[in-house]
């Protein structure tokens, strides 16, 4: 096995080794954020049946099971409306044309809320096969609008680049600061911005739209929050309202994703060590070693600086005093 296949087997090793420490640690996290709220909201289900059954006696354990499954299996259908049962013209369509076709870009993009879906077996046929062609054909078109997106980014990069020579002269370093930058500002173009528009329309606090915007455009969609179920607006609304937010969740899964990659880009790139006072040596060697070692050498190390002087037989080669310098000599 080749060296360089080696090292590409032995960085997907780490990875993944990453990969699933990060998964466990986040998994210890929730699970202490979440569990004793789990546990307060289960002893209220409880208690509020118990409650219930022995306030009305006549009322059948049985049947209020029954009753309470049959509510469940429907979902949040705005069932109840100020203690009292709903009308059906009060609660929401969910399979009206726009609310089919906001479901239809659930699919495609994967995000899947998991609000609605197909109760027919002639609809479950179907979503799996519009999934099967509708889901490469939105990757597709990602990496289509991503490729355009990248154009721009890259000069945004590049122009950024210039000033940020203030924070640092490495030209790595300087490209991951104006990376972050950039990144910076996709966020406010993609969350924050739209957030501000959800929480007036939706009702939900500012951090709840923070936290719908980015679960959707990741692809995440728990299903905890889904636009369009404040019936109290009006249906025209609603409609345009589904379909602009179509439009959103497509551009802003470009936008997204390309953010994604430049961290990629980010993870990748060796920032060089912030040094105090260092320790520099310098070796002579002749011009036939000098040769021989970049032959062998598909890079030069950021540590090693080479002055050439073509008109002598030697080269100056001026280093960190750690640096192994015995292949030079």
């Amino acid at each position: 096995m080749e060296l360089t296949e080696l090292n590409s087997w032995r960085k997907a090793l780490l990875s993944f080794v990453v990969l699933i420490a990060y998964l466990f640690i986040g998994g210890a996290i929730f699970h202490s954020l979440e569990r004793s709220d789990e546990e307060d909201n289960k002893g209220y289900i409880v208690d509020t049946v118990y409650d219930f059954l022995s306030n009305n006696s006549c009322v059948d354990s049985y049947e209020l099971g029954e009753l309470i499954k049959t509510v469940v299996e429907w979902g949040d259908s705005n069932l109840i409306n100020e203690g009292n049962v709903s009308n059906v013209d009060d609660m929401p369509d969910y399979w009206d044309f726009v609310s089919a076709v906001f479901f239809a870009a659930t699919v495609v993009t994967t995000i899947g809320y998991g609000h609605i879906a197909p109760s027919t077996y002639s609809g479950g046929a179907f979503c799996v096969c519009y999934a099967f062609f509708g889901i490469p054909l939105t990757a597709l078109f990602l990496a289509n609008v991503g490729d355009c997106f990248s154009d721009s980014w890259n000069a945004w990069n590049a122009l950024l680049v210039k000033y940020v020579t203030c924070f640092s002269k490495h030209e790595r370093l300087k490209k991951v600061i104006s990376t972050v930058v950039l990144i910076i500002l996709a966020y406010f173009l993609i969350i924050l911005i739209p957030a501000v528009i959800f929480s007036k329309i939706e009702e939900w606090t500012h951090l709840s739209s923070q936290y719908y915007c980015f679960i959707s455009l990741s692809t995440i969609g728990f299903g905890d929050y889904v636009i369009g179920q404040n019936t109290a607006k009006s249906y025209s609304f609603l409609k345009l309202y589904k379909l602009l937010t179509v439009l959103y969740i497509l551009f802003g899964l470009s936008v997204l994703t390309l953010s994604f990659k430049q961290l990629q880009v980010i993870y990748q790139v060796k920032v060089p060590r912030v040094r105090g006072r260092v320790k520099r040596k310098t070796i002579m060697v002749n011009r036939h070693d000098i040769e021989m070692t970049m032959k062998r050498t598909s890079h030069v190390n950021d540590d090693v600086e080479i002055e050439l002087d073509l008109s002598e037989t030697s080269y100056t080669i001026t280093c960190d005093a750690s640096v192994q310098t015995d292949n030079f000599l």
